[in-house]
C-alpha cells in the first residue's frame, strides 16, 4: 500500500530492508520511525529504487540509514516482517506504533484492525458498529485507503459487504490483497445448505410416515427469512426476546430502538448506558446484565463475527457464546437454524419441538428433554427440518 504524508512527525529515521515473501517473490519494504514506534510502512515492492523513492517523497525529512544502524527496536520488527512475509505464523501485536500524526478516528480504526486475529477478517460495516460508529463504513474506507503501515495494520483482513474482497490500493491491487489472505490461511467458508441436488424435505418425509403426514399439510419447506446483522445483534434480540410473548418482546425491543435511534445499540455505547436507560424501556435487571455481558465479551473479541461463525462447527460455537450470561443452548441453536442456516441442528430444549413430538407420537405427557434426544436421529443430516415441520404442526393444532 502506498503510505499517505500525515501530519509531520519529527525526529524521523528510515531504512530499506529486503524480503524473500511467499506471496510477492524477492522484496523490498520501507520502513520509517519516530521514537515512538513506526510511523510508516511500504507495501512489497520489487524495486528498490522506487522503495527508497517512495521512503523520500511521504517522508523527506527522515534520514535513510542501513538497517544495522537502526534502533534495535526497528531491527526486530524488520526481522518479523520478514518471517511473516516468508510465511511464518509470526505475531506483528507487539511493534510499537506511531500514529499520532494520523487523525483520532483514522486510529481508532487502525486499532481495531489490528485486533482482527490471522486468518480472520471483518467488514467495514462491523469495524464501524464496533467503533460505535454505525453507517460509518465509508469513512472506515476511507482511513482504510491512507494506512500509513499496512501488514502491521491489516488492512487487507477487512473486506466489503457480503464479503467481497472490496478495494485495495496497493501495488497489485486486489490480487495482493488476496495473496496475504491466502498466505494467513483464510479460507472462504464452504456452503451451509443443502448439498446441490438434494431434496432435504423428501429425505425427511421418507424417515417416519407421521411427519410425512404433516409436511404433506404444511407444504413447501418456508424457514422464516434469516435474521440480518451481526452475531450481536442477533444474540442482542434473543436475549430481549426470552421468556416473553412476541408481541410484549417486540414492543420492549421497539422502544430499546428508539431510545439509540431507531437501531440496536452498539457494544460500547451499551457499555457507556446507565442501567435505568434499558430499565425504562422494560428490559428486566436480569436482561440488562445479559446485554452488558454480551456487549462487553463483544469488545473483548470473545464473540466471533459472522464470517469466523461460518467456518466453525455447531458445537464449537454453542461452546464459544453459551459462556455469555443469559445465552443458553437454545439460544444459539436458534442463530444456527435461523442466522447461519445449519440444516442438522436438533433443539431438545425447545419446549415445543417437544410437545411436537408428544403430539406425534401419541404420548400423555410433553416428553423430557433425555427422552427425545435419540428421536431426531432417523432426521440426520436435515434434522432443522424436521424442527421446523414440528413447530408448524402445533400451529396444525391450534387451528384445527
Amino acid at each position: 500500500m502506498r503510505s499517505r504524508p500525515l501530519t509531520p512527525v519529527t525526529g524521523l529515521r528510515s531504512t530499506l530492508i529486503r524480503a524473500r515473501s511467499r506471496a510477492f517473490g524477492d522484496v523490498y519494504l520501507g520502513l520509517a520511525w519516530s521514537e515512538a514506534g513506526l510511523v510508516g510502512l511500504t507495501f512489497p515492492e520489487v524495486s528498490k529504487a522506487s522503495v527508497a523513492a517512495h521512503l523520500r517523497k511521504t517522508w523527506p525529512t527522515a534520514r535513510i540509514i542501513d538497517l544495522p544502524a537502526a534502533p534495535a527496536k526497528v531491527r526486530s520488527a524488520a526481522a518479523k516482517l520478514g518471517r511473516y512475509l516468508a510465511g511464518e505464523t509470526v505475531s506483528l501485536d507487539a511493534i510499537a506504533l506511531d500514529l499520532s500524526g494520523a487523525p483520532g478516528f483514522h486510529r481508532r480504526v487502525y486499532e481495531a484492525a489490528r485486533a482482527i486475529p490471522r486468518g480472520r477478517t471483518r467488514s467495514y460495516g462491523e469495524l464501524a458498529s464496533l467503533l460505535g460508529t454505525p453507517g460509518a463504513a465509508r469513512a472506515i474506507g476511507q482511513a482504510m485507503a491512507r494506512n500509513p503501515i499496512p501488514i502491521i495494520v491489516p488492512c487487507h483482513r477487512v473486506l466489503a459487504s457480503g464479503a467481497r474482497i472490496g478495494g485495495f490500493s496497493a501495488p497489485g491491487g486486489l490480487e495482493s490483497k488476496q495473496a496475504l489472505l491466502r498466505m494467513e490461511g483464510y479460507r472462504e467458508p464452504g456452503p451451509l445448505s443443502f448439498p446441490r441436488g438434494v431434496d432435504a424435505v423428501a429425505e425427511v418425509s421418507a424417515r417416519c410416515p407421521k411427519l410425512a403426514a404433516v409436511i404433506h399439510e404444511v407444504g413447501p419447506f418456508r424457514p422464516e427469512r434469516a435474521l440480518e446483522g451481526s452475531p450481536y445483534e442477533g444474540l442482542f434480540r434473543s436475549i430481549l426476546y426470552q421468556q416473553l410473548n412476541g408481541r410484549a418482546a417486540a414492543t420492549i425491543f421497539g422502544r430499546v430502538k428508539d431510545r439509540f435511534g431507531g437501531e440496536i445499540p452498539t457494544p460500547r455505547r451499551v457499555l457507556a448506558a446507565e442501567e435505568g436507560t434499558f430499565r425504562a424501556t422494560g428490559v428486566s435487571r436480569n436482561k440488562w446484565l445479559s446485554i452488558r455481558d454480551l456487549a462487553q465479551k463483544t469488545v473483548d473479541g470473545a464473540v466471533p463475527d459472522l464470517r469466523s461463525l461460518r467456518r466453525m462447527s455447531d458445537e464449537e460455537i454453542i461452546a464459544r457464546l453459551t459462556p455469555i450470561r443469559g445465552v443458553g443452548r437454545w439460544t444459539v441453536e436458534m442463530l444456527l437454524i435461523f442466522r447461519l442456516k445449519r440444516p442438522d441442528v436438533w433443539p431438545v430444549d425447545d419446549y415445543a419441538v417437544r410437545a411436537a413430538l408428544g403430539r406425534l407420537y401419541g404420548m400423555k405427557e410433553t416428553p423430557k428433554v433425555g427422552d427425545v434426544r435419540g428421536l431426531g436421529d432417523k432426521w440426520r443430516p436435515f434434522r432443522s427440518v424436521a424442527s421446523w415441520y414440528l413447530w408448524r404442526s402445533l400451529e396444525l393444532d391450534a387451528r384445527a
